[in-house]
Parts: C-alpha cells; structure tokens; sequence
C-alpha cells in the first residue's frame, strides 16, 4: 500500500512541475501568435521549475530574432514605399508636364486652323494690290501699295511658318500588351483619384497590338481625370478593352451626370468646356490623338445616368516585335 501511495505522490508532484512550465508556454505561443515578442522576464523566470528554463531561454532568443527580423521588414516597408512614392511623384510629374505640352500643342493646331483660314483672304488681297499696282504705273500712290504688297507679304510669311510649326510627327507604333497598359495607368491614377471613386478595368490578357503607347496612356489619362472631375461625390470608373475586326475599343464609362447635350450635338471644339475652371482641351487633345493615328472618338451617355468616351485605333499584329511592359 505505502508503494502504490509513494509513486501517486511523486507522479502528482512531477505532474504539478510539468503542467506549471507548460501552461506559462502556452499563454507565451498564444501572444506569440499575435504578434507580440516581449520576452519572458526574469522575475517570472525565477518562479519556473529551473527544469524548464531551457525552452524559456530558447523562447526568448526566439522572440528577440522575431523583433530584429520585424523591424527589417518594417524598414524594408518603409523604403519600398517611399520609393514608390518619389516614382510615383515623377510619373505624375511627367505626365503634368506631357499634358501640359499637350495642351500647347492643341493651342498650336488652333492658331495654325486661324493661319491657315486667314491665309487664303490675303492671297486675294495681295493679289488685287498687285493689280492695282501695276494699274498705277508710277507715283506717290503706287510706292504705298507696293509697301501695302511687302507687309502683306511679311505676314503671309509669318502665317505660312505658323503652319509649318504645327505640324508635328505621329509617335511612332510600338507592341503594346494593352492589360499591361491599363494596369499601369491604374497604378498611376491610384495616387491621383480620392478614395471615393472606384476604378475597375477590363481587358483580353492576350490583347497586343502596334499603338503608340505613350499618346495612348496620357489620352486615358485625360479621360480619367476628366470623368473625376465630373464625380464630386462617389462614383465609379470603368476602363474596357476589346477588338473587333481589326480594331481596338477601349471605352472609358462613368457613373457622373453624363456629357453636355451641346457637347454632343456641336462635337468636340478647342476651348469649349462647361466645367468652372476646365480649359477645354483635354477632350481636343484626345480626338487630335486618335486622328493622327487613323481613329476616331465617340462620345455618348448611357442610361440611366454616365458619360462614355470610346477610342478606336486600328490594332496591327505586333508580328516579331516585344510588346511594352
């Protein structure tokens, strides 16, 4: 009987300097999981069985490898964002200062339309000075038309070179994975949109296409931005790509008031803008874009409410060539 008695007390007692350890390694796994590395002090060291002090040791240098290995990659965090940040800023940068050469250039395709209009009543001019010159014959009359004839020369000159800057060399075609593009131009506009608009896109990941990628970012870009600037509160934003027949669709829709009725009806014009502080080119600059690549825009509103601005281009086999990433 004393035996049987003897080894329940002794498994009781070991049972009682095993549990204790166990249970102070289970409450320390479960903070553990949580995320929390505070290492097991020494004044809750000293009531543990000194048995058990290895797997305690062992835990604590656990944790302080844990906290090293966290502040690594909250450090390594906090340099990738930054440095997606300051890329973040240039891309934008460089779209501002793209858009903004935009903008000029569609202010210089408007004063070489007016050369080029007023170039054709100044050959008529000129040309009856010139008769009337040599109707004068000589004289005090016939010396103020001849300089009459030499200023309107000056300014046929003048708007003849107008003309010639305006002219300008489409972007030459490069292969372009249009998914790549519009994902890019996402991760762009995520910095740029307020979070109270959502933007979704939609499109073929095997779509590839000849397209002169630049032009066609900075005009989805502008359409973008313009249908933000049209949502003042929430809203949503919808990019589809598709092809049909040769032709590549991609549609920019929103979920704002819709386009102008005059819009609409009167087509797109340099300068026309119904929006308070709006300059009237993007839309101009988008169109110029789609023509000198032989496409054409479409605007519409669908119902029941919401704009859609659809570019198309043709779409040529990028056959041989790397498509743009």
């Amino acid at each position: 009987l004393i035996a049987p008695l003897l080894l329940g007390a002794f498994l009781f007692f070991i049972r009682g300097r095993v549990k204790q350890p166990l249970r102070a390694l289970e409450d320390l796994l479960a903070r553990l999981a949580r995320r929390d590395y505070r290492p097991v002090p020494e004044a809750i060291l000293a009531t543990i069985d000194a048995v058990a002090h290895p797997a305690f040791h062992s835990y604590n240098a656990l944790v302080a490898r844990l906290q090293a290995l966290e502040a690594e990659h909250r450090d390594r965090e906090q340099t990738l964002e930054r440095e997606v940040r300051q890329a973040t800023a240039a891309l934008l940068a460089q779209s501002r200062e793209l858009g903004r050469a935009e903008r000029l250039a569609a202010v210089g395709a408007v004063s070489a339309g007016l050369a080029h209009e007023l170039r054709n009543p100044l050959a008529g001019i000129q040309m009856a000075c010139g008769t009337l010159h040599r109707a004068l014959g000589e004289g005090e009359h016939a010396a103020r038309i001849a300089a009459v004839i030499d200023e309107l020369k000056r300014v046929n000159h003048l708007l003849t070179s107008q003309v010639d800057a305006a002219r300008h060399r489409p972007e030459p075609l490069e292969a372009v994975a249009v998914d790549q593009l519009i994902n890019e131009l996402l991760i762009l506009l995520r910095y740029q949109i307020p979070e109270r608009i959502v933007i979704e896109a939609q499109a073929p990941s095997d779509l590839r296409c000849l397209l002169p990628a630049a032009g066609l970012r900075q005009a989805l870009l502008n359409l973008v931005l313009n249908a933000v600037q049209a949502m003042p509160g929430a809203g949503r934003i919808q990019i589809a790509a598709g092809l049909t027949d040769g032709t590549l669709a991609i549609s920019v829709t929103d979920s704002g008031p819709g386009l102008p009725e005059d819009l609409l009806r009167a087509g797109i014009r340099p300068f026309a803008t119904s929006r308070p502080g709006g300059t009237g080119l993007g839309l101009a600059m988008v169109r110029r874009f789609v023509r000198d690549h032989d496409g054409a825009l479409q605007l519409a509103n669908q119902p029941p409410q919401g704009a859609a601005v659809t570019l198309r281009l043709p779409c040529r086999s990028p056959t041989g060539a790397h498509p743009h990433a």
